[in-house]
Protein backbone atom coordinates (compact mmCIF):
# COMPACT_ATOMS: atom_id res chain seq x y z
CA UNK A 1 0.00 0.00 0.00
CA UNK A 2 1.22 3.52 -0.77
CA UNK A 3 3.23 4.91 2.16
CA UNK A 4 1.19 8.14 2.06
CA UNK A 5 -1.82 6.14 3.15
CA UNK A 6 -0.22 4.31 6.06
CA UNK A 7 0.39 5.88 9.44
CA UNK A 8 3.79 5.06 10.86
CA UNK A 9 4.45 4.30 14.51
CA UNK A 10 6.19 7.67 14.81
CA UNK A 11 3.15 9.43 13.41
CA UNK A 12 0.90 7.57 15.81
CA UNK A 13 2.99 8.61 18.79
CA UNK A 14 3.07 12.18 17.54
CA UNK A 15 -0.67 12.35 17.07
CA UNK A 16 -1.26 11.26 20.63
CA UNK A 17 0.68 14.24 21.95
CA UNK A 18 -0.87 17.09 23.88
CA UNK A 19 -2.64 20.13 22.43
CA UNK A 20 0.31 22.32 23.43
CA UNK A 21 2.74 20.05 21.58
CA UNK A 22 0.55 20.18 18.48
CA UNK A 23 0.85 23.95 18.38
CA UNK A 24 4.63 23.75 18.16
CA UNK A 25 5.24 20.46 16.38
CA UNK A 26 6.83 20.81 12.93
CA UNK A 27 6.94 17.13 11.87
CA UNK A 28 4.16 17.25 9.26
CA UNK A 29 5.37 20.55 7.82
CA UNK A 30 8.49 18.79 6.53
CA UNK A 31 6.53 15.87 5.01
CA UNK A 32 4.51 15.59 1.84
CA UNK A 33 0.83 15.95 2.67
CA UNK A 34 -0.91 12.65 3.17
CA UNK A 35 -3.59 11.53 0.72
CA UNK A 36 -6.45 9.37 1.93
CA UNK A 37 -9.11 7.49 -0.01
CA UNK A 38 -12.42 9.34 -0.09
CA UNK A 39 -16.12 8.77 -0.58
CA UNK A 40 -16.65 10.81 -3.76
CA UNK A 41 -20.41 10.38 -3.87
CA UNK A 42 -20.87 11.95 -0.44
CA UNK A 43 -18.45 14.80 -1.17
CA UNK A 44 -20.30 15.64 -4.38
CA UNK A 45 -23.67 15.55 -2.57
CA UNK A 46 -22.37 17.70 0.29
CA UNK A 47 -20.85 20.35 -1.98
CA UNK A 48 -23.88 20.34 -4.30
CA UNK A 49 -26.34 21.03 -1.48
CA UNK A 50 -24.05 23.66 0.07
CA UNK A 51 -23.81 25.43 -3.30
CA UNK A 52 -27.57 25.85 -3.79
CA UNK A 53 -27.67 29.00 -1.66
CA UNK A 54 -25.19 30.72 -3.97
CA UNK A 55 -27.11 29.41 -7.00
CA UNK A 56 -30.14 31.26 -5.61
CA UNK A 57 -28.10 34.44 -5.27
CA UNK A 58 -26.92 34.15 -8.87
CA UNK A 59 -30.49 33.72 -10.08
CA UNK A 60 -31.70 36.76 -8.16
CA UNK A 61 -28.78 38.95 -9.30
CA UNK A 62 -29.32 38.18 -12.98
CA UNK A 63 -33.13 37.82 -13.08
CA UNK A 64 -33.60 41.50 -13.79
CA UNK A 65 -31.49 41.17 -16.93
CA UNK A 66 -34.50 39.84 -18.86
CA UNK A 67 -37.35 40.90 -16.59
CA UNK A 68 -36.48 44.62 -16.73
CA UNK A 69 -38.08 44.90 -20.20
CA UNK A 70 -41.31 43.49 -18.75
CA UNK A 71 -41.30 46.03 -15.93
CA UNK A 72 -40.69 48.82 -18.46
CA UNK A 73 -44.08 47.96 -19.98
CA UNK A 74 -45.97 47.06 -16.83
CA UNK A 75 -44.82 50.20 -15.00
CA UNK A 76 -45.45 52.34 -18.08
CA UNK A 77 -41.86 53.58 -18.40
CA UNK A 78 -41.15 55.55 -21.57
CA UNK A 79 -38.29 57.94 -20.86
CA UNK A 80 -34.83 56.28 -20.97
CA UNK A 81 -33.75 58.03 -17.78
CA UNK A 82 -36.74 56.51 -15.95
CA UNK A 83 -35.88 53.08 -17.32
CA UNK A 84 -32.24 53.46 -16.20
CA UNK A 85 -33.40 54.45 -12.72
CA UNK A 86 -35.76 51.45 -12.33
CA UNK A 87 -33.22 49.03 -13.80
CA UNK A 88 -30.50 50.32 -11.51
CA UNK A 89 -32.56 50.44 -8.30
CA UNK A 90 -34.25 47.04 -8.72
CA UNK A 91 -31.06 45.40 -9.96
CA UNK A 92 -28.81 46.98 -7.33
CA UNK A 93 -31.11 46.21 -4.39
CA UNK A 94 -30.01 42.58 -4.32
CA UNK A 95 -26.36 43.58 -4.67
CA UNK A 96 -26.67 46.01 -1.74
CA UNK A 97 -28.25 43.27 0.37
CA UNK A 98 -25.36 40.95 -0.51
CA UNK A 99 -22.89 43.67 0.50
CA UNK A 100 -24.46 43.89 3.97
CA UNK A 101 -24.83 40.11 4.26
CA UNK A 102 -21.20 39.48 3.35
CA UNK A 103 -20.04 42.01 5.95
CA UNK A 104 -22.03 40.17 8.64
CA UNK A 105 -21.47 36.70 7.21
CA UNK A 106 -18.09 35.96 8.77
CA UNK A 107 -19.41 36.59 12.28
CA UNK A 108 -22.71 34.77 11.71
CA UNK A 109 -21.20 31.56 10.32
CA UNK A 110 -18.74 31.54 13.23
CA UNK A 111 -21.42 31.98 15.92
CA UNK A 112 -24.19 29.91 14.34
CA UNK A 113 -22.05 27.38 12.50
CA UNK A 114 -21.91 26.82 8.78
CA UNK A 115 -24.71 24.27 8.49
CA UNK A 116 -27.09 26.05 10.86
CA UNK A 117 -26.53 29.34 9.01
CA UNK A 118 -27.53 27.69 5.75
CA UNK A 119 -30.73 26.33 7.32
CA UNK A 120 -31.76 29.57 9.05
CA UNK A 121 -31.13 31.88 6.11
CA UNK A 122 -32.79 29.57 3.58
CA UNK A 123 -35.93 29.68 5.72
CA UNK A 124 -35.76 33.47 6.11
CA UNK A 125 -34.86 33.88 2.44
CA UNK A 126 -38.04 32.06 1.38
CA UNK A 127 -40.08 34.78 3.05
CA UNK A 128 -38.10 37.51 1.34
CA UNK A 129 -38.64 35.90 -2.06
CA UNK A 130 -42.35 36.04 -1.27
CA UNK A 131 -42.13 39.83 -0.95
CA UNK A 132 -40.80 40.08 -4.52
CA UNK A 133 -43.96 38.39 -5.82
CA UNK A 134 -45.83 41.67 -5.20
CA UNK A 135 -45.57 43.82 -8.33
CA UNK A 136 -44.63 47.13 -6.86
CA UNK A 137 -41.39 49.08 -7.24
CA UNK A 138 -40.86 49.30 -3.49
CA UNK A 139 -41.69 45.67 -2.65
CA UNK A 140 -39.43 44.47 -5.46
CA UNK A 141 -36.54 46.54 -4.13
CA UNK A 142 -37.16 45.60 -0.48
CA UNK A 143 -37.60 41.88 -1.18
CA UNK A 144 -34.47 41.73 -3.32
CA UNK A 145 -32.51 43.75 -0.75
CA UNK A 146 -33.47 41.39 2.08
CA UNK A 147 -32.84 38.25 0.06
CA UNK A 148 -29.51 39.69 -1.05
CA UNK A 149 -28.56 39.80 2.64
CA UNK A 150 -29.14 36.04 2.85
CA UNK A 151 -27.23 35.53 -0.40
CA UNK A 152 -24.24 37.43 0.96
CA UNK A 153 -24.11 35.02 3.89
CA UNK A 154 -24.36 32.04 1.52
CA UNK A 155 -21.43 33.38 -0.49
CA UNK A 156 -19.28 33.70 2.62
CA UNK A 157 -20.29 30.27 3.93
CA UNK A 158 -19.86 28.15 0.77
CA UNK A 159 -16.10 28.61 0.13
CA UNK A 160 -15.42 28.07 3.82
CA UNK A 161 -17.54 24.89 3.89
CA UNK A 162 -15.64 23.50 0.91
CA UNK A 163 -12.25 24.45 2.34
CA UNK A 164 -13.04 22.90 5.73
CA UNK A 165 -14.47 19.63 4.42
CA UNK A 166 -13.00 18.64 1.05
CA UNK A 167 -9.59 16.86 1.32
CA UNK A 168 -6.66 19.08 0.36
CA UNK A 169 -5.76 17.09 -2.78
CA UNK A 170 -9.27 17.69 -4.18
CA UNK A 171 -9.66 21.27 -3.02
CA UNK A 172 -8.59 22.84 -6.32
CA UNK A 173 -11.17 20.85 -8.30
CA UNK A 174 -14.01 21.43 -5.84
CA UNK A 175 -12.97 24.99 -5.04
CA UNK A 176 -14.30 26.19 -8.41
CA UNK A 177 -17.81 25.25 -7.23
CA UNK A 178 -18.06 28.58 -5.37
CA UNK A 179 -17.93 30.61 -8.56
CA UNK A 180 -19.51 27.86 -10.70
CA UNK A 181 -22.66 27.89 -8.58
CA UNK A 182 -22.97 31.69 -8.83
CA UNK A 183 -22.51 31.56 -12.60
CA UNK A 184 -24.94 28.66 -12.97
CA UNK A 185 -27.54 30.67 -11.07
CA UNK A 186 -26.87 33.75 -13.21
CA UNK A 187 -27.17 31.64 -16.35
CA UNK A 188 -30.49 30.16 -15.18
CA UNK A 189 -31.84 33.60 -14.29
CA UNK A 190 -31.13 34.76 -17.84
CA UNK A 191 -32.08 31.57 -19.72
CA UNK A 192 -35.47 31.44 -18.00
CA UNK A 193 -36.15 34.66 -19.86
CA UNK A 194 -37.02 32.41 -22.80
CA UNK A 195 -40.43 32.08 -21.18
CA UNK A 196 -41.06 35.82 -21.53
CA UNK A 197 -42.81 37.29 -24.59
CA UNK A 198 -40.81 38.94 -27.36
CA UNK A 199 -39.88 42.53 -26.59
CA UNK A 200 -41.80 43.68 -29.68
CA UNK A 201 -45.08 42.22 -28.39
CA UNK A 202 -45.99 45.07 -26.06
CA UNK A 203 -49.44 43.75 -25.16
CA UNK A 204 -48.09 40.36 -24.07
CA UNK A 205 -45.31 42.07 -22.14
CA UNK A 206 -47.89 44.12 -20.24
CA UNK A 207 -49.93 41.04 -19.28
CA UNK A 208 -47.33 38.36 -18.64
CA UNK A 209 -46.86 36.97 -15.13
CA UNK A 210 -43.99 34.67 -16.08
CA UNK A 211 -41.57 37.02 -14.34
CA UNK A 212 -42.94 35.59 -11.07
CA UNK A 213 -41.75 32.12 -12.12
CA UNK A 214 -38.26 33.54 -12.63
CA UNK A 215 -38.29 35.48 -9.37
CA UNK A 216 -39.82 32.55 -7.44
CA UNK A 217 -37.50 29.76 -8.64
CA UNK A 218 -35.30 30.02 -5.48
CA UNK A 219 -38.21 28.47 -3.54
CA UNK A 220 -37.53 25.14 -5.26
CA UNK A 221 -33.86 25.21 -4.29
CA UNK A 222 -34.66 26.28 -0.72
CA UNK A 223 -36.92 23.26 -0.30
CA UNK A 224 -34.14 20.93 -1.51
CA UNK A 225 -31.60 22.54 0.84
CA UNK A 226 -33.82 22.30 3.91
CA UNK A 227 -34.84 18.69 3.30
CA UNK A 228 -31.20 17.69 2.69
CA UNK A 229 -29.81 19.37 5.81
CA UNK A 230 -32.59 18.17 8.09
CA UNK A 231 -32.57 14.55 6.87
CA UNK A 232 -29.26 13.65 5.22
CA UNK A 233 -26.52 16.15 6.08
CA UNK A 234 -26.63 16.39 9.85
CA UNK A 235 -23.08 17.53 10.63
CA UNK A 236 -21.14 20.75 10.21
CA UNK A 237 -17.75 21.00 8.49
CA UNK A 238 -14.92 18.89 9.87
CA UNK A 239 -12.65 21.78 10.84
CA UNK A 240 -15.48 23.79 12.41
CA UNK A 241 -16.34 20.80 14.59
CA UNK A 242 -12.68 20.27 15.52
CA UNK A 243 -12.28 23.95 16.38
CA UNK A 244 -15.33 23.75 18.66
CA UNK A 245 -14.05 20.59 20.40
CA UNK A 246 -16.73 18.31 18.94
CA UNK A 247 -14.36 15.51 18.06
CA UNK A 248 -16.93 12.71 18.01
CA UNK A 249 -19.18 14.62 15.63
CA UNK A 250 -16.13 15.48 13.51
CA UNK A 251 -15.30 11.78 13.47
CA UNK A 252 -18.80 11.00 12.23
CA UNK A 253 -18.33 13.49 9.39
CA UNK A 254 -14.92 12.00 8.58
CA UNK A 255 -16.52 8.56 8.26
CA UNK A 256 -18.85 9.98 5.62
CA UNK A 257 -16.15 11.91 3.73
CA UNK A 258 -13.39 9.30 3.74
CA UNK A 259 -13.41 5.71 2.50
CA UNK A 260 -14.38 2.99 4.94
CA UNK A 261 -10.98 1.31 4.52
CA UNK A 262 -9.19 4.28 6.10
CA UNK A 263 -8.32 4.72 9.77
CA UNK A 264 -10.82 7.49 10.55
CA UNK A 265 -9.52 8.33 13.99
CA UNK A 266 -6.02 8.69 12.60
CA UNK A 267 -7.38 11.09 9.96
CA UNK A 268 -9.06 13.12 12.70
CA UNK A 269 -5.80 13.46 14.61
CA UNK A 270 -3.85 14.20 11.43
CA UNK A 271 -6.26 17.00 10.51
CA UNK A 272 -6.02 18.44 14.02
CA UNK A 273 -2.23 18.42 13.75
CA UNK A 274 -1.96 20.07 10.31
CA UNK A 275 -4.82 22.56 10.50
CA UNK A 276 -4.59 26.16 11.65
CA UNK A 277 -5.48 27.28 15.15
CA UNK A 278 -9.12 27.23 16.26
CA UNK A 279 -8.56 30.79 17.45
CA UNK A 280 -8.10 31.95 13.86
CA UNK A 281 -11.78 31.61 13.04
CA UNK A 282 -12.87 33.23 16.30
CA UNK A 283 -10.97 36.49 15.99
CA UNK A 284 -12.94 39.71 16.02
CA UNK A 285 -13.67 41.73 12.91
CA UNK A 286 -11.32 44.44 14.15
CA UNK A 287 -8.52 41.96 14.76
CA UNK A 288 -8.92 40.41 11.30
CA UNK A 289 -8.43 43.88 9.80
CA UNK A 290 -5.71 45.18 12.11
CA UNK A 291 -4.29 42.27 14.15
CA UNK A 292 -0.63 41.57 13.44
CA UNK A 293 -1.25 37.94 12.45
CA UNK A 294 -4.17 38.61 10.11
CA UNK A 295 -4.23 42.11 8.59
CA UNK A 296 -1.91 41.48 5.64
CA UNK A 297 -3.92 38.54 4.33
CA UNK A 298 -7.25 40.31 4.90
CA UNK A 299 -6.30 43.54 3.14
CA UNK A 300 -4.53 41.76 0.29
CA UNK A 301 -7.68 39.74 -0.43
CA UNK A 302 -9.92 42.79 -0.02
CA UNK A 303 -7.98 44.65 -2.73
CA UNK A 304 -7.95 41.42 -4.79
CA UNK A 305 -11.76 41.40 -4.62
CA UNK A 306 -12.01 45.03 -5.76
CA UNK A 307 -9.69 44.46 -8.72
CA UNK A 308 -11.62 41.29 -9.54
CA UNK A 309 -14.85 43.26 -9.98
CA UNK A 310 -13.23 46.24 -11.72
CA UNK A 311 -12.38 43.95 -14.64
CA UNK A 312 -16.01 44.61 -15.64
CA UNK A 313 -17.12 40.97 -15.45
CA UNK A 314 -20.42 41.50 -13.66
CA UNK A 315 -21.20 44.73 -15.50
CA UNK A 316 -21.35 42.62 -18.66
CA UNK A 317 -23.37 39.78 -17.11
CA UNK A 318 -25.93 41.94 -15.30
CA UNK A 319 -26.37 44.49 -18.08
CA UNK A 320 -25.77 42.38 -21.18
CA UNK A 321 -29.37 42.97 -22.28
CA UNK A 322 -28.94 46.75 -22.11
CA UNK A 323 -25.52 46.60 -23.81
CA UNK A 324 -26.87 44.46 -26.64
CA UNK A 325 -29.92 46.69 -27.04
CA UNK A 326 -27.60 49.64 -27.62
CA UNK A 327 -25.77 47.59 -30.24
CA UNK A 328 -29.05 46.63 -31.92
CA UNK A 329 -30.04 50.30 -32.10
CA UNK A 330 -26.70 51.40 -33.57
CA UNK A 331 -26.27 52.06 -37.28
CA UNK A 332 -24.53 48.73 -37.92
CA UNK A 333 -26.95 46.62 -35.85
CA UNK A 334 -26.18 43.09 -34.69
CA UNK A 335 -26.95 39.54 -35.74
CA UNK A 336 -27.99 38.75 -32.14
CA UNK A 337 -31.06 40.06 -30.35
CA UNK A 338 -30.63 41.31 -26.76
CA UNK A 339 -32.36 38.17 -25.47
CA UNK A 340 -30.36 35.63 -27.51
CA UNK A 341 -27.10 37.54 -26.98
CA UNK A 342 -27.60 37.66 -23.21
CA UNK A 343 -28.23 33.92 -23.14
CA UNK A 344 -25.12 33.20 -25.19
CA UNK A 345 -23.04 35.36 -22.84
CA UNK A 346 -24.48 33.59 -19.77
CA UNK A 347 -23.85 30.11 -21.19
CA UNK A 348 -20.25 30.86 -22.24
CA UNK A 349 -19.63 32.44 -18.84
CA UNK A 350 -20.81 29.25 -17.12
CA UNK A 351 -18.87 26.95 -19.46
CA UNK A 352 -15.74 28.91 -18.62
CA UNK A 353 -16.24 27.98 -14.98
CA UNK A 354 -16.42 24.28 -15.86
CA UNK A 355 -13.28 24.60 -17.98
CA UNK A 356 -11.51 26.16 -14.96
CA UNK A 357 -11.30 22.78 -13.21
CA UNK A 358 -8.22 21.78 -15.23
CA UNK A 359 -6.09 24.95 -14.92
CA UNK A 360 -6.97 25.35 -11.23
CA UNK A 361 -5.70 21.83 -10.59
CA UNK A 362 -2.67 22.15 -12.89
CA UNK A 363 -1.30 25.64 -12.22
CA UNK A 364 -0.53 27.78 -9.19
CA UNK A 365 -2.95 30.49 -8.04
CA UNK A 366 -0.53 33.33 -8.77
CA UNK A 367 0.31 32.04 -12.24
CA UNK A 368 -3.36 31.96 -13.22
CA UNK A 369 -4.09 35.43 -11.86
CA UNK A 370 -1.12 37.03 -13.63
CA UNK A 371 -1.87 35.36 -16.96
CA UNK A 372 -5.56 36.15 -16.57
CA UNK A 373 -5.04 39.88 -16.06
CA UNK A 374 -2.84 40.25 -19.13
CA UNK A 375 -5.25 38.32 -21.37
CA UNK A 376 -8.45 39.84 -19.91
CA UNK A 377 -7.09 43.36 -20.19
CA UNK A 378 -6.26 42.77 -23.84
CA UNK A 379 -9.69 41.36 -24.65
CA UNK A 380 -11.45 44.24 -22.86
CA UNK A 381 -9.44 46.84 -24.80
CA UNK A 382 -10.48 45.04 -28.01
CA UNK A 383 -14.13 45.08 -26.83
CA UNK A 384 -13.84 48.87 -26.58
CA UNK A 385 -12.09 49.16 -29.94
CA UNK A 386 -14.77 47.17 -31.79
CA UNK A 387 -17.49 49.07 -29.95
CA UNK A 388 -15.92 52.33 -31.16
CA UNK A 389 -15.72 51.01 -34.73
CA UNK A 390 -19.24 49.52 -34.44
CA UNK A 391 -18.01 46.07 -35.43
CA UNK A 392 -20.67 44.64 -33.17
CA UNK A 393 -20.29 40.95 -33.92
CA UNK A 394 -16.54 41.15 -33.27
CA UNK A 395 -17.31 43.06 -30.08
CA UNK A 396 -19.54 40.19 -28.88
CA UNK A 397 -16.80 37.69 -29.76
CA UNK A 398 -14.30 39.62 -27.63
CA UNK A 399 -16.80 39.81 -24.75
CA UNK A 400 -17.15 36.03 -24.86
CA UNK A 401 -13.36 35.57 -24.92
CA UNK A 402 -13.00 37.96 -21.98
CA UNK A 403 -15.62 36.16 -19.88
CA UNK A 404 -14.21 32.71 -20.67
CA UNK A 405 -10.75 33.90 -19.61
CA UNK A 406 -12.09 35.50 -16.44
CA UNK A 407 -13.86 32.30 -15.41
CA UNK A 408 -10.79 30.14 -15.96
CA UNK A 409 -8.42 32.44 -14.06
CA UNK A 410 -9.32 35.36 -11.78
CA UNK A 411 -12.94 34.41 -11.08
CA UNK A 412 -12.50 31.04 -9.34
CA UNK A 413 -9.06 31.79 -7.89
CA UNK A 414 -10.36 34.59 -5.65
CA UNK A 415 -12.94 32.35 -3.97
CA UNK A 416 -10.37 29.57 -3.53
CA UNK A 417 -7.49 31.78 -2.39
CA UNK A 418 -9.50 33.93 0.03
CA UNK A 419 -10.56 31.10 2.36
CA UNK A 420 -7.07 29.61 2.16
CA UNK A 421 -5.24 32.61 3.64
CA UNK A 422 -7.85 34.49 5.72
CA UNK A 423 -9.92 33.79 8.83
CA UNK A 424 -13.74 33.89 8.85
CA UNK A 425 -14.09 37.61 9.54
CA UNK A 426 -11.35 38.40 7.04
CA UNK A 427 -12.98 36.37 4.30
CA UNK A 428 -16.32 38.02 5.04
CA UNK A 429 -14.58 41.36 4.46
CA UNK A 430 -13.20 39.99 1.20
CA UNK A 431 -16.71 39.04 0.00
CA UNK A 432 -17.84 42.50 1.16
CA UNK A 433 -15.23 43.88 -1.24
CA UNK A 434 -16.65 41.75 -4.07
CA UNK A 435 -20.22 42.79 -3.44
CA UNK A 436 -19.44 46.39 -2.52
CA UNK A 437 -17.53 46.93 -5.74
CA UNK A 438 -20.22 44.98 -7.59
CA UNK A 439 -22.78 47.41 -6.17
CA UNK A 440 -20.73 50.34 -7.43
CA UNK A 441 -20.58 48.74 -10.87
CA UNK A 442 -24.31 48.03 -10.80
CA UNK A 443 -25.12 51.64 -9.93
CA UNK A 444 -22.82 53.20 -12.51
CA UNK A 445 -22.62 50.91 -15.56
CA UNK A 446 -25.59 52.21 -17.54
CA UNK A 447 -24.86 55.80 -16.58
CA UNK A 448 -21.20 55.49 -17.64
CA UNK A 449 -22.24 54.11 -21.01
CA UNK A 450 -24.68 57.00 -21.51
CA UNK A 451 -22.07 59.56 -20.43
CA UNK A 452 -19.27 61.17 -22.40
CA UNK A 453 -17.25 57.98 -21.96
CA UNK A 454 -19.69 56.06 -24.17
CA UNK A 455 -19.68 52.24 -24.07
CA UNK A 456 -16.24 52.00 -25.72
CA UNK A 457 -14.64 54.35 -23.17
CA UNK A 458 -16.20 52.36 -20.33
CA UNK A 459 -14.68 49.15 -21.71
CA UNK A 460 -11.27 50.82 -22.10
CA UNK A 461 -11.47 51.97 -18.47
CA UNK A 462 -12.09 48.40 -17.31
CA UNK A 463 -9.28 47.10 -19.53
CA UNK A 464 -6.79 49.63 -18.18
CA UNK A 465 -7.63 48.75 -14.57
CA UNK A 466 -7.26 45.05 -15.38
CA UNK A 467 -3.77 45.60 -16.81
CA UNK A 468 -2.80 47.71 -13.79
CA UNK A 469 -3.92 44.88 -11.50
CA UNK A 470 -1.23 42.66 -13.03
CA UNK A 471 1.51 44.62 -11.23
CA UNK A 472 -0.29 44.46 -7.89
CA UNK A 473 -0.39 40.66 -8.02
CA UNK A 474 3.11 40.35 -9.46
CA UNK A 475 4.58 42.20 -6.49
CA UNK A 476 2.38 41.15 -3.56
CA UNK A 477 0.62 37.82 -4.20
CA UNK A 478 2.03 34.69 -2.53
CA UNK A 479 1.51 31.14 -3.82
CA UNK A 480 -0.58 28.69 -1.77
CA UNK A 481 -0.61 25.62 -4.00
CA UNK A 482 0.47 22.42 -2.17
CA UNK A 483 0.76 24.14 1.22
CA UNK A 484 -0.92 22.85 4.38
CA UNK A 485 -3.77 24.78 6.00
CA UNK A 486 -1.42 25.94 8.74
CA UNK A 487 1.12 27.22 6.21
CA UNK A 488 -1.54 29.04 4.17
CA UNK A 489 -2.97 30.86 7.17
CA UNK A 490 0.52 32.02 8.18
CA UNK A 491 1.63 32.97 4.66
CA UNK A 492 1.10 36.74 5.00
CA UNK A 493 2.53 37.05 8.49
CA UNK A 494 5.60 39.26 8.68
CA UNK A 495 7.54 36.52 10.49
CA UNK A 496 6.44 33.74 8.09
CA UNK A 497 8.92 30.87 7.85
CA UNK A 498 7.63 27.81 5.96
CA UNK A 499 9.96 25.56 7.93
CA UNK A 500 9.04 26.85 11.38
CA UNK A 501 5.35 27.56 11.78
CA UNK A 502 3.95 27.84 15.28
CA UNK A 503 0.24 28.50 15.63
CA UNK A 504 -0.40 32.02 16.80
CA UNK A 505 -1.46 32.39 20.43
Amino acid sequence: MNDTLVSSQADTNLLSSSVIDRKRNQTFIHQKQKIFKVNYSFIVLYVLIASLGVVQLGMVLSANNQVSAVFDEQFGLIDQSDKNFYHTMIGSAAVLGAVIGSLCGGKLITVLGRRRSMIIFNIIGAGFIGITMIENFYTLCIGRLLFGFCGGIFQVALPRMIEETVPHNLYGSFGVVSVMSLNFGQMMGIVMGLGLPDADDEESMKNTSFWRIIYGMPWVLQAIVLVSYLIFLKHDTIKYLIDNKKDEEALSMIRQIYHESENHRYILEYLKMTSSSAKGNKVSFKESLFGKYYWRATWFCFIFSILNQLTGCNSIIWYSGAILKRMQNSSSGSTLTPKSGSMLIAVINFLGTIAAIYPIKKFGRKTLVLAGHVIMGTFMILVGLFSFLEYNDLMIAMILCFLFTFQTTDGPVLLIYGPEVTVDQGFGFCVFGIKGTGLLMSLTTEYLMDSGLHPYGTFWLYGGITWAGFFYFLILMKETKNLTDRQKKALYRKDYDPNNIIISP
